[in-house]
């Protein structure tokens, strides 16, 4: 019974069946129904209304009876008084209330009900009850002592409105917006009522072992709330009232989660006490509410960003400084608070250092090919190594992962072809171009150009990260190609109609003209196929063991779901380089020279044009940094991601400036805020909670643990891991980390709505899931929208994975131009209160 109503207000519940027919509809079995059947017309009933029935009271009767079943003529009196029950309709009086949450700042009285709760009240923790009456009778038989003058029976009929305790008659729930979904909280339930002869008010909180279906509305029930208050009081001190300052408690996600990881009692109340301090502080309470009232609206990340009209100087560093810098010692604490906070870390730096190693190995091979050995994978694990270890400690928005990337790599590449036909000495023009990108980057931050990307909606974010999905796995492709065209079709020479024949000392009577052939290995190609499909095949069906129900939560989780990456890279390495171990496999490139390689600028050979294609070059290589680092930071303060210290745009451009004048005066790769890796570090330190709607299981983030430590500690064991330089690293083949990237890949379309709603283009109307946007936009409306965003993602991959490096040169321009074509197109095509479904962050 959705409401859009903050809280709800149940003077009962209903179920109704409007002109019942003759057939026997099924009835579900458990706590999910009642007999009170309503319509205009009744039936006579039937052996399963019977039967039903029958089940019914005996399971009533076993509660009242301690056990005792009715047996003989007992049940059949019961039965015949079944059947005129059912034959009999009955009327539920249904009342839906919109109630305001209590404000803890002003109103004095929600200090007292909160101290009465916390001394007073009866604390259960892991009831194992699965049905609303034994475990209000369990709260009530503590609740209310021998010598009480109210029974327990006469308060459980106060409580319910059917005799089979199903449907309370006075309920509080609440409802949560997110985005432009609205979801009944259905974890939780307040029930309260009043009674004449009891003299002070009565508390109770049961936490359930585990999450039980009480009926519609509350399929997932893990906390109940019982008062009972006399009658004869205030409104300020009536059940209702008290009712609402609890459910105001209740009514926070991340609170909810703090109490179902209470060890005890003291631990339960402390985080009830925490609650309320939170509240009730007009400081904290006033940015609870702006942030709530953000993530209520779908803002987007970016207007965080927005120092001010007008164009000022370094306003928004100061403001990333003046945001951040309170939360600096905390960085450093959070993470080890509890022993779930210490899980969670250690999980996420065993990812991270196997995330960021495999995607280093892969582009550092890829950068030796690319500059012809000026530098690769030693140099990018000295950069990554250095620049992650700089911003762990002095970056503003700390989830945020900076990697080298492919279209790096890809100017890389760019970079050494103009300095070998100008003759100009690479290292000198590569520094001269990372000098210049690096400066603009800093100009961009002091000039706050980060506040115009608040223009950037969802779709520009959705399809950066499926381009750069897209380019995992043309990676892996090219690379299956090349290996088969080297190993497997190097049989024929592509002009013959017959096989090459190769000569060998045994064939000397061998008449014919023969053709000159290269040495082939059939079988490699077809390991390297079999390790690309093998390596995301494991990998995903670890990751998704966490749905299992086998195992226990702790190895299903933490120790399978959470290390697929790492059991993943390791197993398979292990057995190609063991039970393959007969199939020679080159290695990826690896040299011993130095890493600190200081151009010779007097030497360089540039002269006024080498300048100008350098500043060219720097110009179009600042805007690729600014724009995938801003993608990358907005896709991590997303607002359903639960952050809360504040994101740090400008700053964090000053950060990856410097560190990308250093990498270029050095010789090494640049780096920049990165996707996929960003929003999978986020995810790895975020607790979630699961929900039904309709049917489908919703995963939504409770809380993040923002934390230095987990890319601190991480950038720590990558820097150690020089010392495994060439090996054991290089026991890790290239078709295992060309599977590693079709695995990040996939992991990537599943978080992707704009990759859903392209699937919806091939899916059965009737298999339509619940989404907000299925339910609030016409279904023509949202297929063209999608439409004209694949059009987008078309464009974008044409320019960006181009085989001409001068065309992919202009891919950070061509990204950028999505953002004024949906300002300005799109809202001529399609409504704005659809776009605003279909497109808000």
């Amino acid at each position: 019974m959705a409401d859009s109503s903050g809280g709800i207000d149940n003077k009962g519940l209903q179920i109704e069946m409007d002109d019942v027919t003759d057939e026997v509809a099924p009835y579900p079995t458990g706590n999910d129904v009642t007999l009170n059947f309503q319509g205009s017309r009744s039936r006579n009933p039937s052996i399963t209304d019977l039967a039903f029935y029958a089940s019914q009271v005996q399971t009533k009767r076993e509660r009242e009876n301690n056990g005792d079943k009715l047996r003989g003529w007992d049940l059949l009196r019961e039965i015949v008084d079944g059947m005129r029950v059912i034959k009999r309709s009955t009327l539920i009086y249904t009342k839906r209330e919109k109630l305001r949450m209590k404000d803890f700042a002003k109103e004095r009285r929600t200090g007292q009900d909160v101290t009465n709760l916390l001394n007073d009240a009866e604390i259960f923790l892991d009831l194992p009850e699965t049905n609303l009456h034994d475990v209000i009778k369990n709260m009530l038989n503590s609740m209310l002592p021998e010598d009480s003058e109210v029974s327990t029976s006469d308060c459980i009929k106060k409580l319910f409105a059917d005799d089979l305790c199903l449907l309370p008659s006075n309920m509080v729930q609440g409802n949560v917006y997110h985005g432009d979904n609205v979801y009944w909280e259905e974890t939780w339930m307040c029930i309260f009522t009043s009674i004449n002869t009891l003299t002070r008010h009565r508390y109770a909180i049961a936490r359930l072992r585990q999450h039980v279906n009480l009926g519609p509305g509350a399929s997932e029930i893990k906390f109940v709330v019982l008062v009972v208050a006399p009658s004869e009081e205030k409104e300020t001190k009536s059940a209702k009232e008290t009712s609402l300052t609890f459910a105001t408690l209740f009514s926070d996600i991340e609170f909810r989660w703090k109490l179902s990881e209470a060890k005890n009692q003291k631990q339960f109340k402390m985080a009830i006490d925490e609650r309320y301090s939170d509240l009730a502080d007009h400081k904290v309470r006033n940015l609870l509410m702006r942030k709530i009232s953000m993530d209520a609206a779908g803002a987007s990340p970016f207007l965080e960003a927005d120092p001010g009209p007008g164009c000022g100087f370094a306003r928004g560093i100061r403001g990333d400084i003046k945001r951040r810098l309170p939360h600096y010692f905390s960085d450093y604490i959070d993470g080890f608070r509890n022993a779930n906070e210490i899980k969670k870390l250690i999980t996420t730096i065993v990812f991270l250092y196997f995330c960021c190693l495999l995607n280093t190995l892969a582009l550092g091979a890829l950068n030796d090919k690319n500059t012809e050995g000026a530098f690769g994978v030693k140099e990018a694990m000295v950069s990554l190594a250095i620049a992650g270890l700089v911003y762990a400690v002095i970056g503003g928005q700390i989830m945020v992962i900076l990697l080298t990337s492919a279209p790096l790599a890809i100017y890389a590449k760019l970079i050494k072809e103009m300095s070998v036909d100008g003759g100009y000495e690479f290292f000198s023009f590569y520094a001269i171009v990372g000098f210049i990108s690096s400066g603009l980057v800093f100009l961009f931050a002091l000039f706050d150009v980060s506040k115009y990307m608040k223009y950037s909606t969802r779709m520009v974010d959705e399809v950066f990260a499926l381009f750069i999905s897209a380019s995992f796995l043309k990676d892996a492709i090219l690379d299956t190609a090349d290996d088969f065209t080297e190993n497997y079709n190097c049989l024929w020479d592509g002009t013959l109609d017959e096989p090459c024949i190769v000569f060998n000392d045994t064939m000397a009577n061998l008449t014919g003209s023969a053709c000159e052939c290269v040495p082939c290995a059939p079988e490699e190609s077809i390991l390297f196929l079999f390790m690309v499909l093998a390596v995301p095949t494991l990998g995903l069906i670890l990751h998704y063991f966490r749905n299992s129900p086998y195992l226990g939560k702790t190895v299903r989780v933490v120790l399978l779901a959470d290390q697929a990456l790492a059991i993943t890279t390791i197993w398979w390495a292990f057995v190609h380089s063991f039970f393959f171990r007969h199939i020679e496999v080159e290695p990826w490139s690896y040299t011993e020279a130095g890493v600190f390689r200081v151009p010779d600028f007097a030497n360089s050979g540039l002269d006024a044009s080498g300048y100008i294609t350098a500043a060219l070059l720097g110009f179009f290589h600042s805007l690729l940094i600014f724009v995938d680092h801003s993608i990358a930071e907005s896709v991590a303060s997303a607002p359903e991601n639960k952050l809360k210290k504040g994101s740090a745009f400008h700053w964090d451009l000053v950060v990856v400036a410097l560190l990308n004048a250093l990498s270029s005066l050095c010789g090494w790769p640049m780096v920049h805020g990165k996707l996929p890796h960003t929003p999978m570090h986020v995810k790895n330190l975020a607790d979630t909670e699961e929900r039904v709607v309709q049917g489908y299981v919703v995963t939504t983030i409770v809380r993040t643990t923002e934390t230095r430590q987990s890319t601190l500690i991480s950038h720590i064991l990558l820097a150690l891991s020089l010392l495994m330089l060439p090996y054991p690293l290089q026991y890790i083949p290239q078709s295992v980390l060309d599977g590693i990237y079709v695995f990040l890949a996939i992991r990537a379309f599943s978080d992707n709505q704009f990759f859903e709603r392209m699937l919806l283009l091939i899916t059965d109307q009737t298999a339509y899931p619940p989404n907000h946007y299925v339910r609030r936009v016409p279904q023509k409306q949202m297929h063209f929208f999608t439409f004209l965003e694949m059009l987008c993602l078309i464009i974008v991959c044409v320019i960006g994975l181009a085989y001409e490096p001068l065309v992919k040169m202009w891919f950070p321009i061509v990204l950028l131009l999505l953002i004024p074509l949906r300002q300005l197109l799109f809202p001529k095509l399609i409504d704005d209160d659809y776009l605003h479904v279909l497109d808000a962050h």
